[in-house]
């Protein structure tokens, strides 16, 4: 008996989903009012939701958290999700929305000390404070992990590139015509 075996990527490379604003997959952490903030944050900003990765620097490596989603395990990480912007290329960020920095305390300085020390450490840029992207509210601060170098393609920029190419997403403002 000669026994065969299956070649798959999937446990290399991870299905990924580009989910539109409004899909029904679209789903953020939050009620109904939250989902729907985003929706309108995503569609104004022409953002899709990334699914099939972690919301961690490794999603933009297109891998599995070998942390099992630890690495993102910490206050500074809350409410994080990975997005891409669809606007000349697909760029990648990661977005979250931690609560408690109205007034920052020690605890927060030291919460934001290691969120940049993460994002050095996976050569990614750290935008605090980025005032449109505050659609989750409730006294957060979106907080902005984004691709430092703009002249290197990171694996998920890459797979969206052709995504998007081969199943293009479409805008309700677009011309149908053109």
């Amino acid at each position: 008996m000669t026994l065969q075996l299956l070649a798959t990527t999937r446990a290399i490379r991870p299905v990924v989903e580009l989910i539109p604003p409004l899909s029904d997959e679209f789903v953020v952490y939050g009620g109904a009012d939250t989902i729907e903030r985003a929706r309108r944050w995503a569609l104004d900003n022409r953002y899709l939701l990334v699914g099939g990765v972690p919301p961690c620097a490794h999603g933009l490596y297109l891998m599995s958290c070998p942390a099992g989603g630890a690495c993102m395990d910490r206050g500074w990480a809350d409410h994080i999700n990975l997005w891409i912007s669809i606007y000349d290329r697909p760029t990648p960020f990661l977005l979250s929305a931690p609560y408690g920095y109205e007034a920052p305390s020690e605890a927060d300085l030291r919460r934001t000390r290691e969120f940049h020390q993460y994002a050095k450490a996976h050569g990614l840029c750290v935008d605090v404070d980025y005032d449109r992207d505050d659609w989750y509210g409730r006294g957060t601060l979106p907080i902005r992990l984004t691709v430092r170098n703009q002249s290197v393609v990171w694996p998920l920029e890459e797979l969206a590139a052709i995504l998007l190419a081969t199943q293009p997403v479409g805008w309700s403002d677009e011309d149908p015509a053109a």
